[in-house]
């Protein structure tokens, strides 16, 4: 697990990320149509994506367009270093072991831009988002008769029944 972050934009993406992600872990009631609703609901399901972006959800990896380039661990490790170049919705592994252990890093994609929330420290609304998180992300555990990996997943973030 990565290290929650302290700033409401960064947040909302590890949160949108890992809600994703937990589709395929989990394979929740509605799937991802209704993980989809309710990110949309909270305002974080179309986030812009780019370089600089961390990520571990097969949604979004399937999207990026061709040549993106996409990396885990750092150079100065070259046992653990990877790198994955986009084509056809796959990553074709271009260097490293092949195992990614963690999230993707994007490198560079065509026609992508760091997206400006990757740069912006702002806390304030983080404490407000963590309980519309917890209130949508509930409705929807009772609309679809979720599990209690859904207070796993949540939780794991910091999010909370208030």
């Amino acid at each position: 697990m990565s290290t929650i972050p302290n700033t409401l934009n960064a947040f909302k993406w590890l949160f949108r990320d890992t809600a994703l992600w937990a589709v395929d872990e989990y394979s929740p009631a509605g799937g991802i149509d209704a993980v989809r609703r309710a990110l949309g609901e909270m305002g974080i399901l179309n986030m812009p994506i780019g370089p600089g972006v961390l990520f571990r959800n097969r949604y979004d990896l399937v999207s990026l367009p061709n040549q993106t380039v996409l990396s885990f661990g750092q150079p100065i490790k070259p046992a653990d270093y990877n790198v994955w170049v986009m084509r056809n919705r796959t990553p074709c592994h271009v260097l490293g072991n092949g195992y990614n252990r963690g999230r993707y890093t994007i490198c560079e994609m065509p026609g992508g831009e760091r997206p400006a929330w990757l740069d912006d420290d702002t806390e304030d609304g983080l404490e407000e988002f963590r309980r519309t998180a917890w209130e949508i992300g509930y409705k929807y555990k009772v609309d679809y008769s979720w599990c209690g990996s859904f207070e796993n997943v949540v939780n794991s973030l910091g999010v909370y029944s208030r």
